[in-house]
């Protein structure tokens, strides 16, 4: 198995081959019905790509995310295609193809870089595309900004990595325009280029302080929303919020909140000579030219609708409202469509914080961001600008130490079962497929399941007890448990890698 792992990780195209056939397959694949395929954001996001810029639906927000269907656009005039529904939706498969195959070139180069073993080349490429979210959902759905998204992130991370300034503006200046979250990630890491930092605790106190307060925080906004506002959830055939499991909600949100800020936790960001050694007057002018350059183009496109999605209130909701709809919907929700990543995250994360932040600020101020701003969203999807980081950086912190074989079986068995693959579904809008509660019962539920807030108990339930299961098995497969008189000890199985 060693020999023919090193073989296939020898070669730097054969990882990502099997990435591209696995697309190339999928593009044949039954995709969603609803709207002749284009579904309900992509009809939206067809009729930008059918007319540019001249269509009668961008608004305030859609305006953030038009240079795919632009792109697709200016194809398809060239070549003389016609903006048909199916030739669109082949576009956007294709496109989302290309992309996919990139990403994963960029990411077998990142794994070299760092002189990934093979074993972890492999497992970083499965926690990478192997789930839902890449494979499955690109094609079930294509005509979306996701798979660009998830491109152009990764890219961003690739030209960092690389050292290349250059193209981490370009791709923040596309990305503003995509999914613009990664406008301010690529600003990051404009001012904080360097990517070697050492890492030392800060004070213990000031890392409860912060927690608490970030945990606060979570806990006011959402007894605003929900006690103050009386906010429902108010997305068609989305779960309601379970009143009577509330405080048990507030306090997975709470804890989930306290943990955040680790990522920060290093003594470095917290000296002046840090940023003298990484602020420069070059890069202070290629970031506000960057800013400045998004202001000409954003305010040059005129827009005549102003869309509840662009203001501030709404994104403050969407983004945490929803994680109260019950307990550790958030957690189940991203375990259902990346995969293990997130439990991984949840196994390691003091380590895999202090591992993150000696990549500088600008990634572990963009990892905290994201964290506390998006991440609490059940709707998965939506994080796919952000969770390629996560995979990749745990890839990278994985490939520091030796772990049994079965920790790696169950990353790629865990990651197999949730990326679905082998699963087909065709969804029918049929509205005696309602459960009581709002929610699509089965077989509509297969797609609706991967959404997050659209999921119904009955699932939600399930997923709750296959992520605990799994939870429990990567701890039978990370430590030795003993049980003494007074205490459970934990012995590692795992050991570092050592290179002599």
């Amino acid at each position: 198995m060693q020999i023919f792992l090193k073989k296939l990780t020898d070669n730097s195209y054969l990882l990502p081959l099997v990435v591209v056939a696995i697309c190339i397959w999928r593009i044949f694949v039954a995709q969603l019905p609803a709207n002749a395929g284009l579904g309900w954001d992509g009809v939206r996001y067809y009729q930008i790509t059918a007319d540019g810029l001249e269509s009668k639906v961008i608004d305030s927000y859609l305006i953030l995310r038009i240079f795919p269907c632009l792109f697709v656009h200016v194809l398809f005039k060239l070549a003389s295609i016609a903006f048909t529904p199916a030739n669109v939706i082949m576009g956007f498969k294709i496109m989302n193809t290309v992309l996919i195959g990139l990403s994963a070139l960029m990411v077998k180069s990142v794994f070299n870089h760092y002189k990934l073993n093979p074993v972890s080349q492999v497992t970083g490429f499965v926690l990478v595309f192997l789930n839902y979210g890449v494979l499955y959902f690109t094609f079930y759905y294509p005509v979306m900004t996701d798979a660009p998204a998830f491109f152009l992130s990764i890219a961003l991370f690739y030209f960092f990595i690389k050292g290349d300034l250059t193209n981490v503006f370009l791709v923040g200046l596309i990305g503003a325009f995509t999914f613009p979250v990664i406008f301010p990630m690529a600003f990051a890491l404009l001012l904080f280029s360097k990517k070697e930092v050492e890492f030392a605790p800060v004070n213990k106190l000031l890392q409860y302080a912060v927690g608490a307060a970030s945990a606060i925080y979570s806990v006011a906004l959402g007894w605003y929303l929900i006690f103050v506002k009386n906010e429902i959830t108010d997305f068609t055939y989305t779960l309601p919020i379970n009143h009577a499991m509330l405080p048990v909600t507030f306090g997975v949100v709470a804890l989930l909140f306290f943990f955040m800020p680790i990522v920060l936790f290093n003594k470095t960001f917290f000296q002046l000579h840090y940023y003298r050694s990484q602020l420069s007057g070059d890069k202070i002018f290629a970031a506000i030219a960057l800013v400045f350059l998004f202001a000409i183009l954003r305010f040059s496109l005129v827009v005549n609708v102003t869309s509840e999605y662009a203001t501030l209130y709404h994104q403050l909701k969407v983004n945490l409202f929803y994680a109260f709809q019950y307990p550790f919907i958030t957690v189940v929700s991203h375990f259902n469509y990346f995969g293990c990543v997130i439990l991984l995250m949840l196994l390691f994360w003091k380590n895999f914080s202090a591992f993150i932040s000696s990549f500088g600020l600008g990634v572990a101020g963009s990892v905290f961001v994201c964290l506390f701003a998006f991440s609490m969203k059940p709707e998965s999807r939506a994080l796919i600008f952000f969770f390629p980081w996560m995979m990749i950086l745990m890839s990278l912190y994985l490939g520091k130490s030796n772990f049994n074989k079965a920790f790696y079986m169950l990353i790629f068995t865990l990651n197999f079962i949730t990326a679905k693959l082998w699963l087909f579904f065709d969804y029918n809008i049929e509205k005696e497929l309602l459960l009581k509660d709002g929610t699509f019962d089965f077989p509509n539920q297969w797609f609706m399941m991967h959404l997050g807030i659209w999921m119904s108990e009955y699932v939600w339930l399930w997923l709750c007890i296959v992520v605990t299961v799994s939870l429990l098995l990567f701890i039978f497969s990370l430590y030795k448990i003993e049980f003494g008189k007074k205490e459970i000890l934990f012995y590692k199985k795992y050991e570092p890698l050592t290179y002599e």
